[in-house]
């Protein structure tokens, strides 16, 4: 068993970071919802606007054109969770084991004086 101090400390750095990730993710939800609405007001003008006969597919098309960055986004948002939650279990247990070391330190300079 050795000190683990220096590996809990980039361990909670890297909570933090995931952490920041985790609250930049969730705000694009709203930024989604904004380019949906968009896409999907496009889609209604194209009716309006022209006329081709494959104006159905067209619209369809257009609305769902952010589909794949929302799924990106919202997979992404769940192997952050999961990688934060993993390292928080880690940093836990490297948090006891380090503990463990330094009560076992102090006790030997105890009985060493």
């Amino acid at each position: 068993m050795s000190c683990r101090c220096s590996e809990i400390s980039r361990c909670n750095r890297d909570i933090t970071t995931l952490g920041q990730m985790i609250h930049q993710l969730t705000l694009l939800r709203s930024e989604d919802a904004k380019v949906k609405g968009e896409l999907e007001k496009l889609g209604d003008a194209s009716y309006t606007a022209i006329t081709p006969r494959n104006i159905l597919s067209l619209v369809s098309y257009e609305e769902k054109l952010n589909d794949p960055i929302s799924r990106l986004r919202k997979s992404m948002l769940g192997d952050c969770i999961d990688e934060k939650r993993r390292l928080e279990g880690i940093c836990k247990s490297m948090q006891n084991e380090d503990n463990a070391y330094h009560k076992e330190e102090e006790e030997k300079k105890k009985n060493n004086q």
